[in-house]
């Protein structure tokens, strides 16, 4: 298969720290994407705790709250 422009193959100068820059920025998208599903699953639980904090709406009124606990 030809070569385009800039590419490296094998034995090249320049492959060794191109291989290793591509497996760097691997290793750096999986623990930025690990670090983010774990703030969103902790912000998930935090959120329910503070729903929960809220007790049920003024009333009894079924249904999700919505504004009634910022017009407090």
């Amino acid at each position: 298969m030809p070569l385009i422009t800039g590419d490296l193959v094998y034995g090249e100068v320049g492959y060794e720290e191109y291989q290793e820059g591509k497996d760097v920025l691997l290793i750096a998208v999986a623990v930025l994407l690990v670090l983010n599903a774990a703030f969103l699953g902790f912000l998930h639980v935090w959120y329910k705790k503070r729903i929960r904090a809220l007790g049920p709406r003024p009333g009894g009124l079924p249904g999700k709250w919505k504004r009634w606990a910022f017009s407090l």
